[in-house]
């Protein structure tokens, strides 16, 4: 990072499969450092993880897709008594996120999404 210059204080950390935001947090933090790990791929011969352009794009679209579930779910767990008003507008917000992705070109996003929007659906 620093040979990238990157600023960024925050430290990469690792996925957590049961809880979707730490994918979100690990996503946030490592778009943050793209610059460093082009450099390191530059640099260090043994590494093996081969982002190229295409996977920055993927993971760009899947941090800002679970962007709206991360600060829908900081808004209502900040407050001590969700009133409706507020939960309305940020379920609102799910499903227009919900069907823009479900509506995308990309199938593979799609697809993923037409399965969630389908378990979405039954709530």
């Amino acid at each position: 990072a620093h040979h990238a210059k990157v600023i960024c204080e925050k430290k990469l950390c690792l996925d957590v499969p049961t809880r979707w935001n730490s994918t979100f947090l690990m996503f946030d933090v490592a778009l943050q450092y793209k610059e460093a790990f082009s450099r390191f791929q530059e640099l260090d011969h043994h590494y093996h993880l081969r982002l190229t352009k295409d996977k920055w794009k993927k993971a760009t679209i899947i941090h800002n897709s679970l962007k709206i579930f991360y600060d829908t779910t900081n808004v209502i767990s900040i407050v001590k008594h969700p009133t409706s008003n507020i939960f309305f507008k940020e379920f609102c917000d799910i499903i227009m996120e919900i069907e823009k992705i479900c509506s995308s070109l990309d199938i593979c996003f799609s697809n993923m999404t037409m399965r969630m929007k389908t378990k979405f659906d039954k709530y």
